[in-house]
């Protein structure tokens, strides 16, 4: 997946994630302010529309059926709220 903002100063969020979890398996997402972890979560869960590739989640293609994700993901904020903005 690829995340641009774009504007005056355009911003390269996310280049070329590939993420692959097997079944089972529990994944953590951590960083430091401005690292993209956020825009990467806000997309996986479909608030947020990618520049560039596809999201899959078993046998899903996310693009398509967004509402599988809130079925399988869990989402836990440290200090700040999901928005779709």
């Amino acid at each position: 997946m690829t995340k641009r903002y774009l504007g005056p100063k355009e911003v390269l969020a996310n280049d070329r994630i590939d993420l692959r979890i097997t079944s089972g398996e529990t994944v953590g997402i951590f960083g430091p302010n401005g690292a993209g972890t956020m825009t990467l979560v806000r997309q996986l869960m479909d608030l947020l529309r990618s520049a560039a590739g596809q999201i899959s989640l078993i046998t899903h293609d996310l693009v398509r059926e967004p509402t599988v994700a809130t079925e399988h993901v869990a989402y836990f904020a440290q200090g700040s709220t999901l928005s779709g903005t």
